[in-house]
């Protein structure tokens, strides 16, 4: 199935488990979003369950999280500054 935004943010208010994985890699409700935008790589809204689950899973065990957000960002604005 597919994710929406919305439906992650409640389910990290929701679901103890989801709530200390996001705790262990320091991850809030506005990283969050940003997560997600950084795996809805198509822009639909949606994501797959297994491209959401997949990354956080390899995240955790790499302990890379915060460079990635960094990585991100930066290309993000990059981006927007070209257009």
């Amino acid at each position: 199935g597919e994710l929406t935004l919305s439906e992650l943010i409640d389910g990290a208010r929701k679901d103890p488990e989801f709530q200390s994985r996001l705790r262990v890699m320091d991850i809030d409700e506005a990283d969050l979003q940003q997560l997600f935008q950084m795996i809805d790589t198509d822009g639909s809204g949606t994501v797959e369950r297994n491209e959401f689950i997949q990354p956080l899973s390899r995240w955790v065990h790499e302990s890379k999280t915060a460079p990635r957000f960094f990585k991100y960002n930066l290309m993000r604005s990059l981006h927007e500054q070209e257009q």
